[in-house]
């Protein structure tokens, strides 16, 4: 059923995508096994060291095809192939296996016999191997041959470690590279879960702990969610739709185009309209005097991976490892670029890195995004790149609006900016006005070219045809990372929604952070659609339109540090880890968090501090067991 309506060519297609991650399983159980047979020695040729060898291998063979036999049954729960499962096996054992014990009878009989037949061959196959003999006799026939043994072990490695690695591509292979498109199954389909559980034993397990009942945990995420929503299944605790659309049926659907630039490391403290003195955002500021400006709003990380995750999929960072490249990949989400392609949008990924950098690519297409732009895409003889990371930012946007004239509307986009990222290149000298008295001039020239590069891509937009009927969303990726004194400085990010037509000149003074940006979207567009996000929507839309009065909720905000967490409510501004409070703080007369409110404000530092435990649990355990959203 998972693949009706799915073409055979499709499903074929999964096949063969799929063989580059059987061959990578099948290399990382037996890889070292077949180096041990191969080596050049006189001793690997005894039958007492070819019978350990085999042994040895026999045991990881037969905890591969328990892994398969697991996964089998297993899939059908969690609709992902097994993964961190294997930990709670591990410390679980007796329990799990009377559960299955008397849960799966019949296919344990049929496992047994299917172990039974594995035995038989490969019993023959050992017995032939035994058997062989070199019958080698002169001297130098045995140099030669040794010699050939070499060259043999060494190519043999080669061959191995790029097996595994899944070929030559910039980053080794991982689950999202079977994702072609955001039909889950079909990449399911192309993975095992012999490497899925490999990736997950080489990274470690996640910090799972428990801090509250399950029920509790999430009834606290929920309140902390509840934008007058109504849930929609206790199975999967996000799912939500807003009460008012559908107690209203008659409400529309506006078909504005949405466009999101990620500008790279824009922390708030060095923006010109956030007080910074050297004004380096000429035209973020311009813009953001016309638009909606949020000047309490944080970044929901601290690497651009994490950023992307959080405005384009509302999914925070709760664990050591970013969801994109990790197994998580594999999960059923609700990203903007799905909702929007629903809606009839077509869907743009445009960045000037190299095709597969920083995963970006992979994960685009799990979150709906059909038309990927990359620097390969440029003709790099008409553009300038900066020789570390891609090409130039005033090359990208052009490139952007290129795109949305040709794009049939309504389109939806996310537009990477790259420059301001060390080492902070230029295109030219002429972009180098601050010297080397001002500190950290290097960014704050890259930024100023950036914003240089903004302010040309809206001067030619103004001139198109979509521009009227579009939202623009400028927010950072995450703070530059340099020179921040505080938690408050690390995560603290300009953002502004911006449409001359459609979001009246205003300053939300509200905690708000990257996990709201797609629920407040589908509010803006007025949207009477399913959505699991991390956040709520910054504002509460009247019947007739954005143009009217919008009512501003006061929010949270979730500022993962390591094994410190930040946790922002109205004025207070908590620190803390999993094992006790660090500091409390009133961060909007106190910016500098110098005064800890502690001792003073125990109840609400306790009431903060289950707000934060009840949403890192809720929010792991959703993503484990694959529950943020059912398709």
């Amino acid at each position: 059923s998972l693949f009706h309506g799915v073409s055979s060519g499709e499903i074929l297609l999964s096949f063969l995508v799929g063989l580059r991650f059987d061959i990578a399983s099948v290399m990382i159980v037996g890889g070292i096994f077949f180096l041990l047979f191969l080596l050049p020695f006189s001793f690997a040729k005894q039958p007492l060291y070819k019978k350990i060898v085999f042994s040895l291998f026999a045991v990881f063979l037969l905890a591969s095809l328990l892994v398969f036999a697991s996964d089998l049954f297993y899939y059908q729960f969690v609709g992902r192939r097994f993964s961190f499962e294997v930990f709670t096996f591990l410390k679980n054992t007796s329990d799990v296996s009377a559960m299955i014990a008397k849960a799966y009878k019949v296919e344990l009989v049929v496992f047994t016999l299917f172990l039974a037949l594995v035995y038989f061959l490969f019993r023959k196959l050992i017995r032939k191997f035994m058997n062989e003999e070199s019958g080698i006799t002169i001297e130098e026939s045995k140099r030669k041959i040794f010699l050939k043994e070499i060259s043999v072990f060494i190519f043999a490695i080669f061959v191995i470690i790029i097996s595994i690695r899944g070929g030559f591509q910039l980053k080794p292979l991982r689950e999202s590279y079977a994702f072609r498109n955001d039909n889950l199954p079909l990449g399911h389909l192309s993975l095992n879960p012999v490497f899925t559980v490999a990736r997950v034993l080489f990274k470690g397990n996640e910090n799972g702990t428990e801090f509250y009942p399950t029920n509790y945990s999430i009834s606290v995420m929920r309140e902390l969610l509840n934008n007058n929503d109504e849930f929609l299944d206790n199975d999967f605790p996000l799912m939500r739709k807003s009460k008012s659309q559908i107690a209203n049926p008659k409400s529309q659907t506006s078909k504005l185009n949405v466009v999101i630039f990620m500008m790279e490391s824009w922390g708030a403290k060095n923006i010109g309209v956030f007080g910074n003195k050297f004004h380096p955002t000429n035209n973020f500021d311009s813009l953001a005097a016309h638009g909606m400006l949020f000047t309490n709003f944080f970044a929901s990380g601290q690497r651009t991976i994490q950023g992307m995750q959080a405005v384009v999929g509302s999914i925070p960072t709760l664990f050591n490892e970013d969801i994109i490249g990790s197994a998580m990949e594999q999960n059923s989400f609700r990203t903007l670029g799905n909702i929007l392609k629903e809606q009839g949008y077509k869907t743009l990924f445009i960045h000037g890195a190299r095709a597969g950098s920083m995963g970006f690519d992979a994960f685009a297409k799990i979150a709906g995004f059909d038309k990927i732009i990359s620097k390969d895409d440029f003709d790099i003889s008409k553009v300038k790149e900066d020789g570390t990371w891609g090409v130039f930012d005033e090359y990208i946007f052009e490139k952007a609006n290129e795109e949305f004239r040709a794009t049939q509307e309504p389109f939806c986009s996310v537009v990477f900016s790259l420059t301001s990222h060390s080492p902070y290149e230029l295109p030219s000298k002429e972009f180098a006005v601050y010297g080397d008295t001002i500190p950290n001039y290097k960014f704050l020239n890259s930024l100023r070219y950036s914003d240089y590069a903004l302010g040309i891509f809206f001067e030619q937009a103004k001139k198109e045809k979509y521009f009227d009927n579009t939202i623009f969303v400028i927010v950072a990726d995450h703070v530059e990372g340099f020179g921040e004194k505080n938690m408050y400085e690390r995560f603290h990010i300009p953002c502004l929604f911006y449409s001359s037509k459609n979001i009246s000149p205003q300053k939300v003074v509200s905690t708000q952070n990257q996990l709201d940006i797609l629920p407040t979207i589908l509010d803006m567009l007025n949207l009477n659609v399913v959505h699991s996000s991390f956040g709520n929507s910054s504002i509460k839309n009247e019947e007739s339109g954005m143009r009217n009065e919008n009512k501003i909720r006061n929010d949270f905000a979730f500022l993962p540090n390591g094994n410190t967490f930040g946790w922002v409510e109205n004025s207070l501004f908590l620190i803390a880890n999993t094992e006790r409070n660090i500091g409390l703080y009133n961060f909007r007369n106190d910016v500098a968090l110098k005064k800890n409110l502690l001792k003073e404000k125990q109840t609400e530092s306790e009431t903060l501090r289950a707000q934060l435990l009840s949403f890192i649990q809720a929010g792991r355990n959703i993503l484990k067991e694959n529950k943020l959203y059912r398709r």
